[in-house]
C-alpha cells in the first residue's frame, strides 16, 4: 500500500499552514523537498527552463540604457529592474532553491552552521514570520503545481479519495462512491478524512457532522450507515472487510484500519 505522491505533497502544504512554530515549518518543507527531490527528471526539466529565464535576466542586467539620456536612462532602469525581479521570481528553480536550502539547513548534520540564518530574531519554539511563511508557502504550491505532470497516472492507484471524481483508490483499485453528480454521506465522510493531515487517527462522528455534513442537529445513525455503505464498496471491489472501524452511539467514531496505512 502507497500514498500517491501528489497526496502526500497536498498533506505536507496542509500541514505547513496548520503549523504552530519555525522549527516545525521548517521540518515539513524539509519533507516536502525530500519528495520532490525523488523526481530528479523534473529538477533538470526546471532546470532547463531556468537557463532561458537566466539568459534574459543576463541580458537585462547588462543593458543599463547608457545610449539613453539621464532623465530617460532612469525610466528605462526602473523597467529594467521590475522585469528583472519578476524574471527572478518566474525561473522555477528560483522556488526550489529557496526551499532547498530550508532542507539542507536543517539537517541533524548541518543544524548547529545554520542557527543563525535559520533562526536570525526567533526561536525553534516561536511562530514562522508571516512574510516568510507566506513567501515559503508560495514556493511549495509553485513547485507543487509543476511536478503534477511528472507524477503520472500511475498516481491514481495510490492510497486516495478523489473527491472531484468521488472515487476512493485502494488496493489498486478504483472505487466509485457516488455514482452521479449529488454527493452521498459516503463521500463526505472519506472527504472529511482524506482532508486531515492524520490518516491514523479517529474521526468522531459528531465532528464530521459539524464539520463536514454541516448539521445542525447531530443524528449519528446516518453517519454509521455511510460509514457501512462505505465497508460495503470496499468489499465489493476488494473482498476486504475490514478497511474501516467504526461504533454506534453519540460518541461514535471512525478509523481506517491502521495496516492499510503502513
Amino acid at each position: 500500500m502507497f500514498f500517491s505522491m501528489s497526496k502526500k505533497l497536498q498533506q505536507l502544504i496542509k500541514k505547513f499552514k496548520n503549523s504552530k512554530n519555525s522549527l516545525d515549518s521548517y521540518q515539513v518543507i524539509s519533507d516536502f523537498i525530500k519528495i520532490i527531490k525523488t523526481v530528479p527528471e523534473f529538477i533538470e526539466q526546471i532546470q532547463e527552463e531556468g537557463k532561458e529565464i537566466r539568459v534574459k535576466r543576463a541580458e537585462l542586467n547588462a543593458d543599463k540604457g547608457y545610449d539613453f539620456g539621464y532623465k530617460d536612462r532612469k525610466i528605462h532602469n526602473q523597467k529594467r529592474e521590475i522585469k528583472e525581479k519578476a524574471l527572478h521570481q518566474l525561473d522555477p528553480m528560483f522556488s526550489f532553491r529557496n526551499l532547498h536550502n530550508v532542507f539542507h539547513g536543517i539537517q541533524p548534520k548541518n543544524i548547529n552552521n545554520n542557527l543563525d540564518w535559520l533562526f536570525p530574531s526567533f526561536g525553534p519554539d516561536d511562530p514562522l514570520p508571516k512574510s516568510d511563511k507566506e513567501e515559503y508557502l508560495l514556493f511549495m504550491e509553485k513547485l507543487y503545481k509543476k511536478i503534477l505532470p511528472f507524477l503520472g497516472k500511475e498516481e491514481e492507484m495510490g492510497f486516495d479519495f478523489n473527491s472531484k471524481k468521488s472515487i476512493l483508490y485502494f488496493q489498486e483499485k478504483a472505487i466509485p462512491i457516488s455514482l452521479n453528480s449529488k454527493k452521498t454521506n459516503s463521500h463526505y465522510i472519506l472527504k472529511h478524512i482524506f482532508n486531515s493531515d492524520d490518516l491514523s487517527q479517529e474521526f468522531p462522528f459528531r465532528e464530521i457532522s459539524e464539520n463536514t455534513f454541516k448539521d445542525i442537529e447531530y443524528k449519528w445513525r446516518k453517519i454509521h450507515r455511510a460509514c457501512e455503505i462505505v465497508k460495503e464498496k470496499v468489499y465489493k471491489a476488494t473482498e476486504i472487510d475490514d478497511f474501516i472501524d467504526f461504533n454506534t452511539g453519540k460518541t461514535a467514531c471512525i478509523k481506517i484500519n491502521g495496516k492499510y496505512l503502513e
